[in-house]
């Protein structure tokens, strides 16, 4: 997790900028602030870097490091911070969410993923590109599903 003064600093001097990993705010949903983030090449603060937004419909870019960086600032703001993660190769197949209720698991959900995965040849709106449908299972009551 990275704050503002770190954030450069962190970035350049750590697997970050060498591997592919993803960078999101603290806060959000829908894939805003989430990022996949890779170095295409250079690797200091002129290098370029290839990122792909989360945001439905977005398209893979490269641009300067420090204008990907710029471009993260807003995070920050009302004190907020950066949390830096590996990039899961699996994420096509899909993730696990946990729902909580206080201190109480409430349900799971198997939750499909077409963010931070480069658009089909078709574009970002192809029918390929969007979502799939997800599973879910509830825990009602103690021992009962839904």
């Amino acid at each position: 997790m990275a704050a503002r003064p770190n954030f450069a600093r962190r970035f350049l001097g750590g697997s970050a900028h060498r591997a592919r990993v993803v960078l999101k705010q603290n806060r959000g949903n829908g894939g805003q602030g989430a990022w996949k983030s890779s170095a295409c090449r250079g690797g200091t603060r002129e290098g370029i870097v290839r990122v792909l937004h989360a945001l439905r419909g977005s398209v893979r870019e490269e641009m300067p490091l420090l204008t990907f960086m710029k471009r993260c600032e807003p995070y920050f703001g009302l004190g907020g911070c950066i949390i830096d993660q590996p990039f899961q190769p699996r994420l096509p197949e899909g993730m696990i969410r946990c729902y909580m209720a206080g201190d109480r698991v409430a349900g799971f959900g198997h939750q499909l993923i077409k963010a931070l995965i480069p658009p089909p040849p078709e574009g970002p709106d192809a029918p390929a590109a969007q979502p799939g449908l997800a599973s879910c299972m509830v825990r009602t009551r103690r021992g009962s599903r839904s």
